[in-house]
Protein backbone atom coordinates (compact mmCIF):
# COMPACT_ATOMS: atom_id res chain seq x y z
CA UNK A 1 0.00 0.00 0.00
CA UNK A 2 1.20 3.26 -0.62
CA UNK A 3 2.03 6.11 1.99
CA UNK A 4 -0.55 8.25 1.11
CA UNK A 5 -3.49 5.22 1.18
CA UNK A 6 -1.81 4.32 4.44
CA UNK A 7 -1.92 7.40 6.09
CA UNK A 8 -5.44 7.97 4.74
CA UNK A 9 -6.79 4.65 6.07
CA UNK A 10 -5.23 5.83 9.76
CA UNK A 11 -6.73 8.90 9.30
CA UNK A 12 -10.20 8.09 9.00
CA UNK A 13 -10.03 5.04 11.36
CA UNK A 14 -9.24 7.22 14.09
CA UNK A 15 -11.19 10.24 13.36
CA UNK A 16 -14.62 7.47 12.19
CA UNK A 17 -14.35 4.26 12.40
CA UNK A 18 -12.77 3.60 15.93
CA UNK A 19 -15.89 5.19 17.48
CA UNK A 20 -17.94 2.27 16.72
CA UNK A 21 -16.88 -1.47 17.66
CA UNK A 22 -16.52 -4.07 15.39
CA UNK A 23 -19.61 -6.16 15.20
CA UNK A 24 -21.08 -2.73 13.68
CA UNK A 25 -20.84 -3.25 10.01
CA UNK A 26 -20.26 0.17 8.92
CA UNK A 27 -17.56 2.15 6.58
CA UNK A 28 -16.81 5.78 5.05
CA UNK A 29 -17.17 6.88 1.76
CA UNK A 30 -17.89 9.87 -0.35
CA UNK A 31 -16.86 13.41 -0.19
CA UNK A 32 -15.07 13.13 2.94
CA UNK A 33 -12.19 11.39 0.61
CA UNK A 34 -12.36 13.78 -2.00
CA UNK A 35 -11.43 16.92 0.47
CA UNK A 36 -8.88 14.79 1.75
CA UNK A 37 -6.63 13.95 -0.79
CA UNK A 38 -7.03 17.48 -2.80
CA UNK A 39 -6.38 19.83 0.67
CA UNK A 40 -4.81 17.28 2.93
CA UNK A 41 -7.50 17.32 5.59
CA UNK A 42 -11.16 17.66 6.29
CA UNK A 43 -12.73 20.61 5.92
CA UNK A 44 -14.45 21.75 8.96
CA UNK A 45 -18.27 22.00 8.36
CA UNK A 46 -17.96 18.85 5.83
CA UNK A 47 -19.76 15.45 6.58
CA UNK A 48 -18.76 11.94 6.95
CA UNK A 49 -21.08 9.87 4.91
CA UNK A 50 -20.94 6.74 6.79
CA UNK A 51 -22.47 3.32 5.50
CA UNK A 52 -23.95 0.10 7.48
CA UNK A 53 -24.73 -3.18 5.66
CA UNK A 54 -28.55 -3.40 7.25
CA UNK A 55 -30.70 -1.88 9.89
CA UNK A 56 -29.17 -3.34 12.59
CA UNK A 57 -25.60 -2.02 12.42
CA UNK A 58 -27.39 1.79 11.86
CA UNK A 59 -29.48 1.61 14.78
CA UNK A 60 -26.21 0.27 17.33
CA UNK A 61 -24.23 3.72 15.21
CA UNK A 62 -27.24 5.76 16.11
CA UNK A 63 -27.22 5.01 19.48
CA UNK A 64 -23.65 5.27 20.42
CA UNK A 65 -23.48 8.52 18.60
CA UNK A 66 -26.56 9.86 21.23
CA UNK A 67 -24.44 8.53 23.49
CA UNK A 68 -21.20 10.30 23.27
CA UNK A 69 -23.24 13.65 22.99
CA UNK A 70 -24.19 13.99 19.21
CA UNK A 71 -27.55 15.47 18.57
CA UNK A 72 -29.87 15.12 15.45
CA UNK A 73 -29.85 18.72 13.50
CA UNK A 74 -31.58 16.46 10.04
CA UNK A 75 -33.64 13.48 9.52
CA UNK A 76 -35.25 12.16 6.22
CA UNK A 77 -36.09 8.85 4.66
CA UNK A 78 -32.60 8.65 3.19
CA UNK A 79 -30.02 9.49 6.13
CA UNK A 80 -29.67 11.22 9.63
CA UNK A 81 -27.63 13.86 10.29
CA UNK A 82 -25.65 14.28 14.10
CA UNK A 83 -23.46 16.98 15.08
CA UNK A 84 -21.14 18.08 18.09
CA UNK A 85 -18.67 20.46 17.92
CA UNK A 86 -19.10 21.66 14.25
CA UNK A 87 -18.35 17.53 13.65
CA UNK A 88 -21.06 16.33 11.61
CA UNK A 89 -22.08 12.42 10.61
CA UNK A 90 -23.85 11.16 7.73
CA UNK A 91 -26.00 8.14 8.81
CA UNK A 92 -26.85 6.86 5.36
CA UNK A 93 -30.26 4.85 5.36
CA UNK A 94 -29.65 3.34 1.78
CA UNK A 95 -27.70 -0.11 2.62
CA UNK A 96 -25.22 -2.27 0.41
CA UNK A 97 -23.41 -5.23 0.98
CA UNK A 98 -20.13 -4.12 1.04
CA UNK A 99 -18.09 -1.21 0.16
CA UNK A 100 -17.82 -1.97 -3.79
CA UNK A 101 -21.00 -2.19 -4.06
CA UNK A 102 -21.33 1.32 -2.72
CA UNK A 103 -18.70 3.15 -5.00
CA UNK A 104 -20.19 1.30 -7.79
CA UNK A 105 -23.67 3.40 -7.19
CA UNK A 106 -22.13 6.54 -6.82
CA UNK A 107 -22.59 8.72 -9.85
CA UNK A 108 -18.98 10.85 -10.61
CA UNK A 109 -15.96 8.75 -10.34
CA UNK A 110 -14.47 11.84 -8.52
CA UNK A 111 -16.94 10.00 -4.97
CA UNK A 112 -15.70 6.78 -5.51
CA UNK A 113 -13.64 5.95 -2.65
CA UNK A 114 -14.31 3.89 0.73
CA UNK A 115 -12.03 2.77 3.77
CA UNK A 116 -13.28 0.37 6.73
CA UNK A 117 -11.21 -1.48 8.76
CA UNK A 118 -10.46 -4.32 6.25
CA UNK A 119 -8.86 -1.91 3.16
CA UNK A 120 -9.48 0.70 0.84
CA UNK A 121 -11.94 0.76 -2.21
CA UNK A 122 -11.86 3.14 -4.98
CA UNK A 123 -12.57 3.80 -8.80
CA UNK A 124 -9.50 2.78 -11.21
CA UNK A 125 -9.55 6.04 -12.61
CA UNK A 126 -10.31 8.02 -9.33
CA UNK A 127 -7.21 9.60 -8.54
CA UNK A 128 -6.57 10.48 -12.35
CA UNK A 129 -10.03 12.27 -12.94
CA UNK A 130 -10.00 13.90 -8.87
CA UNK A 131 -6.24 15.59 -9.75
CA UNK A 132 -7.43 16.70 -13.31
CA UNK A 133 -10.88 17.99 -11.79
CA UNK A 134 -12.48 16.30 -14.33
CA UNK A 135 -16.33 14.79 -13.66
CA UNK A 136 -16.84 11.66 -15.03
CA UNK A 137 -19.81 9.88 -15.21
CA UNK A 138 -19.68 6.41 -13.30
CA UNK A 139 -23.12 5.92 -12.50
CA UNK A 140 -26.51 7.91 -12.49
CA UNK A 141 -29.49 5.91 -10.27
CA UNK A 142 -30.84 9.55 -10.22
CA UNK A 143 -29.59 11.64 -12.99
CA UNK A 144 -31.87 15.02 -11.81
CA UNK A 145 -29.65 14.59 -8.60
CA UNK A 146 -26.54 14.70 -10.68
CA UNK A 147 -27.41 17.24 -12.73
CA UNK A 148 -27.67 19.52 -9.76
CA UNK A 149 -24.81 18.01 -7.81
CA UNK A 150 -22.56 19.73 -11.29
CA UNK A 151 -23.65 23.16 -10.50
CA UNK A 152 -21.96 22.24 -6.84
CA UNK A 153 -19.06 20.95 -8.28
CA UNK A 154 -18.37 23.32 -11.22
CA UNK A 155 -18.26 26.50 -8.26
CA UNK A 156 -15.15 24.37 -6.74
CA UNK A 157 -13.04 24.18 -10.22
CA UNK A 158 -14.43 21.10 -11.29
CA UNK A 159 -15.25 20.32 -15.27
CA UNK A 160 -16.95 17.99 -17.19
CA UNK A 161 -17.10 17.45 -21.04
CA UNK A 162 -19.80 17.37 -23.74
CA UNK A 163 -19.59 13.17 -23.94
CA UNK A 164 -20.77 13.38 -20.16
CA UNK A 165 -23.61 15.36 -20.33
CA UNK A 166 -24.77 13.74 -23.34
CA UNK A 167 -24.69 10.73 -21.15
CA UNK A 168 -26.43 12.16 -18.14
CA UNK A 169 -29.00 13.74 -20.84
CA UNK A 170 -29.87 10.19 -22.11
CA UNK A 171 -30.35 8.81 -18.20
CA UNK A 172 -33.06 11.85 -17.72
CA UNK A 173 -34.48 11.05 -21.13
CA UNK A 174 -35.11 7.51 -19.90
CA UNK A 175 -36.70 8.38 -16.55
CA UNK A 176 -40.67 7.37 -16.17
CA UNK A 177 -42.92 10.22 -16.36
CA UNK A 178 -44.08 9.76 -13.06
CA UNK A 179 -40.64 9.98 -11.66
CA UNK A 180 -40.12 13.49 -13.00
CA UNK A 181 -41.30 16.82 -11.08
CA UNK A 182 -44.09 18.37 -12.50
CA UNK A 183 -42.40 21.28 -14.02
CA UNK A 184 -40.68 18.47 -16.58
CA UNK A 185 -44.06 16.39 -17.49
CA UNK A 186 -45.52 16.20 -20.63
CA UNK A 187 -48.40 18.62 -20.67
CA UNK A 188 -51.75 16.68 -21.75
CA UNK A 189 -53.79 17.97 -24.52
CA UNK A 190 -56.39 20.23 -23.26
CA UNK A 191 -60.10 18.73 -23.82
CA UNK A 192 -62.27 19.59 -26.66
CA UNK A 193 -64.24 22.69 -25.49
CA UNK A 194 -68.01 21.88 -25.59
CA UNK A 195 -70.59 24.64 -26.59
CA UNK A 196 -73.57 24.53 -24.54
CA UNK A 197 -75.24 26.94 -26.40
CA UNK A 198 -77.11 25.02 -28.51
CA UNK A 199 -78.82 28.04 -30.13
CA UNK A 200 -75.48 29.58 -31.15
CA UNK A 201 -75.11 29.81 -35.48
CA UNK A 202 -73.06 26.82 -36.47
CA UNK A 203 -69.98 28.39 -39.08
CA UNK A 204 -71.10 27.51 -42.80
CA UNK A 205 -69.50 24.97 -44.37
CA UNK A 206 -67.22 25.47 -47.44
CA UNK A 207 -67.74 25.25 -50.94
CA UNK A 208 -66.21 22.55 -52.05
CA UNK A 209 -66.34 23.00 -56.34
CA UNK A 210 -64.99 25.94 -57.95
CA UNK A 211 -68.95 26.17 -59.32
CA UNK A 212 -70.60 26.27 -55.81
CA UNK A 213 -67.64 28.96 -54.79
CA UNK A 214 -68.91 31.53 -57.23
CA UNK A 215 -72.50 30.24 -56.44
CA UNK A 216 -71.60 31.40 -53.08
CA UNK A 217 -69.82 34.35 -53.97
CA UNK A 218 -72.60 35.62 -56.26
CA UNK A 219 -76.23 34.60 -54.29
CA UNK A 220 -74.34 34.27 -49.89
CA UNK A 221 -76.15 32.00 -47.93
CA UNK A 222 -77.71 34.68 -44.93
CA UNK A 223 -76.90 31.41 -42.16
CA UNK A 224 -76.05 28.02 -41.77
CA UNK A 225 -77.73 25.74 -43.64
CA UNK A 226 -78.57 23.52 -41.16
CA UNK A 227 -79.90 25.22 -37.79
CA UNK A 228 -80.88 23.59 -34.24
CA UNK A 229 -83.05 24.66 -32.04
CA UNK A 230 -82.55 22.02 -28.66
CA UNK A 231 -83.69 18.45 -30.00
CA UNK A 232 -85.24 19.72 -33.40
CA UNK A 233 -83.39 20.07 -36.74
CA UNK A 234 -84.76 22.55 -39.02
CA UNK A 235 -84.51 21.24 -42.74
CA UNK A 236 -81.67 23.53 -44.83
CA UNK A 237 -82.91 26.20 -46.59
CA UNK A 238 -83.32 26.20 -50.14
CA UNK A 239 -80.99 28.48 -52.62
CA UNK A 240 -82.13 28.87 -56.62
CA UNK A 241 -80.04 26.75 -58.71
CA UNK A 242 -76.43 28.61 -59.69
CA UNK A 243 -76.39 29.21 -63.02
CA UNK A 244 -74.02 27.54 -65.63
CA UNK A 245 -70.49 29.72 -65.47
CA UNK A 246 -70.23 29.73 -69.56
CA UNK A 247 -73.90 31.88 -69.55
CA UNK A 248 -73.09 34.32 -66.18
CA UNK A 249 -71.34 37.56 -65.91
CA UNK A 250 -69.78 37.36 -62.61
CA UNK A 251 -70.20 40.11 -60.12
CA UNK A 252 -67.56 41.86 -60.25
CA UNK A 253 -66.62 42.56 -64.07
CA UNK A 254 -70.14 44.59 -64.53
CA UNK A 255 -69.06 47.94 -65.80
CA UNK A 256 -69.20 50.91 -63.75
CA UNK A 257 -71.52 53.99 -64.49
CA UNK A 258 -68.79 56.60 -66.23
CA UNK A 259 -68.19 59.29 -64.26
CA UNK A 260 -69.45 62.70 -64.80
CA UNK A 261 -66.87 64.23 -66.60
CA UNK A 262 -65.80 67.96 -64.90
CA UNK A 263 -66.87 71.15 -67.23
CA UNK A 264 -64.02 72.78 -69.01
CA UNK A 265 -65.34 76.63 -69.89
CA UNK A 266 -62.11 77.08 -72.42
CA UNK A 267 -63.58 73.76 -74.95
CA UNK A 268 -66.85 75.22 -74.26
CA UNK A 269 -65.67 78.75 -75.59
CA UNK A 270 -64.06 77.34 -78.86
CA UNK A 271 -66.93 74.91 -79.38
CA UNK A 272 -68.74 78.55 -79.51
CA UNK A 273 -66.02 80.84 -81.41
CA UNK A 274 -65.86 77.45 -84.38
CA UNK A 275 -69.91 77.90 -84.71
CA UNK A 276 -70.06 81.73 -84.86
CA UNK A 277 -67.26 81.00 -87.66
CA UNK A 278 -68.98 78.26 -89.13
CA UNK A 279 -72.73 80.50 -89.17
CA UNK A 280 -70.64 83.46 -90.75
CA UNK A 281 -69.26 81.38 -93.41
CA UNK A 282 -73.20 79.82 -94.41
CA UNK A 283 -74.35 83.45 -94.88
CA UNK A 284 -76.50 83.25 -91.57
CA UNK A 285 -76.70 87.14 -90.26
CA UNK A 286 -78.56 86.47 -87.35
CA UNK A 287 -76.14 87.18 -85.02
CA UNK A 288 -78.48 88.99 -82.40
CA UNK A 289 -80.49 85.47 -82.11
CA UNK A 290 -77.57 83.78 -82.06
CA UNK A 291 -75.69 85.59 -79.65
CA UNK A 292 -79.14 84.67 -77.21
CA UNK A 293 -78.30 81.25 -77.54
CA UNK A 294 -74.66 81.57 -77.70
CA UNK A 295 -72.76 84.15 -75.06
CA UNK A 296 -69.84 86.39 -76.52
CA UNK A 297 -66.58 84.64 -75.24
CA UNK A 298 -65.33 85.52 -72.56
CA UNK A 299 -62.55 88.01 -72.47
CA UNK A 300 -59.03 87.15 -71.61
CA UNK A 301 -55.42 88.52 -71.73
CA UNK A 302 -52.30 86.35 -71.17
CA UNK A 303 -49.39 87.36 -68.74
CA UNK A 304 -46.00 88.58 -69.99
CA UNK A 305 -44.09 86.63 -67.78
CA UNK A 306 -45.99 83.13 -67.21
CA UNK A 307 -48.17 83.16 -70.41
CA UNK A 308 -51.51 81.87 -68.36
CA UNK A 309 -54.74 83.30 -69.44
CA UNK A 310 -56.04 85.89 -66.73
CA UNK A 311 -59.67 86.13 -66.45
Amino acid sequence: MLPQLKKAKEYFTEKVLNKFPNECACWIAGGAMRDYFLHGTVNQGTDFDIYFNGQRSFNQARSILESQGYSKIFESEFSLKMEKNKEIYDLVKIFYSDPKATIFSFDFTVCCFAIDRYGIYHHETYFIDLASKNLVLNDAPSPLKSLSRIRKYLARGFKIDNANLLLLASGIRKMREQDLPPSMRRRSDPPPRTNNNSNRAARPAEPESMLERISEEAYPSDGPETRTSGSECVPPRTRPTPMPVSTRTPPESIPAPPRPRRRNPLQEEDCERALEEIGLAVGDDNRENRSELYPPPIQRTLSPTLNIPIF
